[in-house]
């Protein structure tokens, strides 16, 4: 004998588990995605030092040729 209340106890306690993956799965993605992010702006952070050291160095050579 099956009880008329409880036929959507286990339709809700289904859909509760798919929500909590769902919400979890957007947070690690989100997380993944800050990761990126922050990975990108330290290399581009990288890029520019050495750009500038470059540059300075070029400076340094060529006064060093010149004199």
């Amino acid at each position: 004998m099956k009880n008329k209340g409880e036929q959507g106890s286990i339709t809700l306690f289904v859909v509760l588990v798919c929500m909590f993956m769902v919400i979890m799965l957007v947070a690690f993605m989100m997380n993944i995605q800050s990761k990126k992010q922050a990975q990108n702006k330290e290399i581009d952070q990288i890029i520019q030092s050495y750009e500038q050291n470059e540059q300075e160095m070029e400076e340094i050579y060529s006064s060093i040729e010149n004199e």
